[in-house]
């Protein structure tokens, strides 16, 4: 595998730096685990301190484009947004009590029928 730094930022709001990596590979696609050693390795980061954001690959190409967020320390990977955004979908989609819009629309078709026949039989 063979990789290419590209644009690499500074975000100190955040404490971390987005770092683009064009990778040229020979068989599959790697994986997030293999992408992320061989960058880390690269580039000097400690594994535990980098993240893999995004991979982007055209169909039928041998490369793609990786966005990985590269954090000063572990308080600073802590506070990150993605992991609060992935917490709060959780946090969102655990009340399963509320009753889901498609069986709203059953109920009521099941209604106005109901109401028809009524209307039809008077």
């Amino acid at each position: 595998m063979e990789l290419n730094v590209g644009k690499e930022s500074d975000n100190r709001l955040l404490g971390r730096k987005e770092i683009e990596v064009r990778a040229s590979f020979d068989a599959v696609t790697p994986s997030r685990e293999e992408l992320k050693e061989a960058i880390c390795r690269k580039l000097g980061i400690h594994p535990d301190l980098a993240e893999v954001v995004r991979i982007d690959q055209s169909y039928g190409v041998k490369e793609c484009s990786v966005l990985v967020y590269s954090y000063d320390n572990k308080e600073s990977m802590a506070k990150g947004f993605r992991k609060k955004a992935k917490e709060g979908k959780k946090a969102v989609a655990a009340p399963d009590a509320a009753p889901k819009p498609a069986q709203e629309k059953e109920e009521a078709k099941e209604e106005r029928k109901e109401e028809k026949k009524d209307e039809k039989k008077e």
